[in-house]
């Protein structure tokens, strides 16, 4: 993966807060069992970050299957 890509809830938090975005939706969180941490906890961890940064009606965090309309 290229260095550039934020790969912790803080991090992307951080670049949906410095791109300004009107939508955020983490993509991939939860979606593995590769990763050291419990499948449930990188959206709650953005979550936790993005909330301290911005609106929270700004964030999607979506449900596997759930879809979101802009």
């Amino acid at each position: 993966m290229p260095g550039s890509l934020p790969r912790s809830g803080s991090a992307s938090a951080r670049a949906a807060r410095d791109l300004d975005a009107r939508h955020v939706v983490p993509l991939h969180g939860g979606t593995s069992d590769l990763a050291d941490e419990p499948l449930h906890e990188p959206p709650v961890l953005f979550r936790r970050h993005a909330d301290a940064l911005g609106p929270a009606e700004r964030i999607h965090v979506l449900d596997i299957g759930e879809t979101f309309d802009l």
